[in-house]
This record gives C-alpha cells, sequence and structure tokens, in this order.
C-alpha cells in the first residue's frame, strides 16, 4: 500500500544497459506530491529511457524505482500513474471518445463522467466524436493525455506533451497542470523544448548522456536557464 506523504515517485541508483551500451548511469531522482519537475535535455540523452523505467514499462538493470514508497513490482506496472509516451499509440479508426470509453473500461471508472470531466478541461468536444486518423498531431496529443487522466492518478509522466500542440495547446496544458498539481498530483515532463517546459515546472533536471547533470528551479528569468543549457549542450559538441 502506498505512503500519501511518501515521493510520488524516486529513482535510486537506476542504471539501464543494453548491450555494450550505457543508457542511464546511475540516476537518483524524485518528484513530491503536487510538484512539477521536467526533465530537459537533448533528443538521445535518456530522458524516455527513464520515463520508461518510472512507469514499470522497462526493467532497469540496476537500482530500485519507488512510487509512492513502494518498491515498484517486478513485471507490472504500477497503480496510480498515468503515462503519454512520445509514441503514444491511438488506433486511427476509433474516435477520442472509443480511447476515453476503454480507458475507463480498464480502470473501472465511470465513462460519461470520466469524459465530460476531460473534455472540458481539454478542450476536446471539437474532434472528440472524430476519428483519429482525421485528427492533427496536437489533438492526438490531448486525446493521449486525456487518456492517461481518464483513472485520475497521483503521478503523470509525460515525454514530449507539447510536440504538435499550438500555442492554444500549450497553454491549455499549462493550465491542466498547474490544476493537477494544486490538487496533489505530481508531473514529471521529458522535453528537448526547454522554453515551454520551464513554463510548465516548479524545477528542472538536465540529463546528459544517462546522467542527471544539474538540478535547477524553473522560477525566475529564463534566461538564465538557456545560459545553463547552452554550458551543457553546447552546439556542435559530440
Amino acid at each position: 500500500m502506498s505512503n500519501p506523504h511518501a515521493e510520488a515517485v524516486a529513482a535510486s541508483h537506476v542504471a539501464k544497459v543494453i548491450g555494450r551500451r550505457t543508457i542511464l548511469a546511475d540516476i537518483n531522482m524524485a518528484v513530491g506530491p503536487g510538484t512539477r519537475v521536467g526533465l530537459a535535455g537533448p533528443n538521445g540523452a535518456g530522458k524516455t529511457t527513464l520515463l520508461k523505467i518510472l512507469a514499470g514499462l522497462w526493467q532497469p538493470t540496476a537500482g530500485v524505482v519507488t512510487v509512492g514508497g513502494v518498491r515498484l513490482p517486478r513485471f507490472t506496472g504500477p497503480a496510480g500513474v498515468g503515462v503519454v509516451l512520445e509514441d503514444a499509440r491511438l488506433y486511427p479508426y476509433l474516435t477520442g471518445r472509443d480511447h476515453l470509453r476503454a480507458s475507463a473500461r480498464m480502470h473501472r471508472v465511470p465513462a460519461d463522467g470520466a469524459i465530460e470531466r476531460l473534455s472540458n478541461r481539454l478542450s476536446l468536444s471539437r474532434f472528440l466524436d472524430t476519428p483519429v486518423r482525421r485528427l492533427s498531431l496536437g489533438q492526438r496529443q490531448r486525446i493521449a493525455v486525456a487518456r492517461a487522466l481518464v483513472p485520475q492518478p497521483r503521478l503523470l509522466l509525460l515525454d514530449e506533451p507539447t510536440n504538435g500542440l499550438d500555442p492554444d495547446g500549450v497553454r491549455d496544458l499549462r493550465v491542466l497542470l498547474d490544476g493537477l498539481s494544486q490538487n496533489g498530483v505530481a508531473v514529471l515532463i521529458s522535453s528537448h523544448a526547454l522554453l515551454d517546459l520551464a513554463r510548465m515546472v516548479d524545477r528542472a533536471l538536465f540529463i546528459r548522456e544517462g546522467s542527471i547533470v544539474a538540478d535547477e528551479g524553473a522560477a525566475g528569468p529564463l534566461d538564465r536557464l538557456d545560459a545553463l543549457w547552452q554550458t551543457l549542450f553546447p552546439r556542435g559538441a559530440g
């Protein structure tokens, strides 16, 4: 049983090695209830791998992951966690409503209430009954986020959530995350879009070549975070 006072998710000395390649090396991090933390880094830094391990989709080579103070089960994902990966799979011939209903059935929650709540919060009504294959990338992203929120998770993991979103979509997502954090939901967001990320999180973890190399508060001038990015990830490096 999870401890409501424990960290929403924590990693202790987590590593991931595939073949001879080290993807993650000795990751130590934690996200507390009601906080929004960003994982910032370029493509290939290890952000998505870390999210998949925290979500229970991949097993770490070494280290321990806890969710709500409970060690992550070896072969099942944790309860109370919503996940949206960059390659989130949506069925092209189903509508957004179909996807939300399927998630509600899987999590055994009333479908109509969940759909109404999320449609209002994510402005889905215009395209909720349109087949996914006819939606824009940004609209698909909103459906994927809504699907992850159907069971009202205590932890939300988002991988590049602003990809394909127009400015209105980014603003809606930011407002949604504000509301979630005020209700005690922890959010971990992976992104290489530093400007969007800084506006959505309280704290940013910078990850480079599989290691967390900086832990910075996101409040304050964006120039400060941009300068840190340029120092950690200089153009032409590598």
